[in-house]
């Protein structure tokens, strides 16, 4: 999936959505540790990309409005 998204993105976006998947992950699993007082042996990677994604293109929108 993440190399679909390098054909479409780039690799400076690709790398980008890796980095916003990873700290959105980080986000999640802390969390759930605060949450739960454990962390999860399994976790899906779908919606961790998506989330990258999403945020990637929020911030290719939000670009051209700050300079």
């Amino acid at each position: 999936m993440v190399a679909v998204i390098g054909l479409f993105l780039g690799i400076e976006q690709t790398l980008l959505v890796v980095f916003l998947t990873c700290l959105s992950y980080i986000v999640y699993a802390g969390g759930s540790k605060l949450v739960k007082k454990r962390l999860q042996k399994r976790t899906p990677l779908a919606p961790f990309l998506a989330a990258g994604v999403s945020l990637l293109i929020i911030l290719q929108l939000i670009r051209p409005l700050i300079g």
